[in-house]
């Protein structure tokens, strides 16, 4: 993959020092994080943006993923505004007693169908499912 540089001037929320170590980020995580930021109207806060402890084939080394959690917002509210910018090919979510602040992983996957999951506290992963919803609700 390609990867345009980030055009800054687009950028309303952010500054490149937040997106830590990944020189070769890709434009459109970017730019779509900065949109939830602004449709949610809360502060997101970026975790480790350089890929250390992660798969080396996954989304975080290539510069394509984030983990962050929003202050002031519940997580499934998080999560439900995530749900409407289709740049996020890939959505994780990280319930209490999983990471130090519930949040989620979004990621820009290319992918036919878009990746949902969570994971519990003993780090198993499972699928977002209607009865996951449900029990959550």
């Amino acid at each position: 993959m390609t990867v345009a540089p980030v055009d800054w001037a687009r950028v309303r929320h952010f500054r490149a020092t937040e997106w830590r170590s990944v020189a070769h980020i890709d434009p459109r995580l970017i730019y779509a994080v900065d949109d939830l930021r602004e449709f949610i109207g809360v502060p997101i806060v970026l975790g480790d943006t350089t890929g250390l402890g992660h798969d080396p084939a996954g989304m975080h080394p290539a510069g394509r993923a984030v983990d962050c959690h929003a202050e002031g917002i519940t997580l499934v509210d998080f999560w439900l505004a995530a749900e409407r910018f289709p740049a996020f090919g890939g959505i994780g979510i990280y319930p209490p007693g999983t990471w130090d602040r519930p949040g989620l992983h979004l990621d820009t996957r290319d992918a036919p169908h878009r990746a949902r999951w969570w994971r519990d506290s003993t780090g198993t992963y499972h699928p977002v499912t209607t009865g996951t919803l449900a029990a959550w609700a």
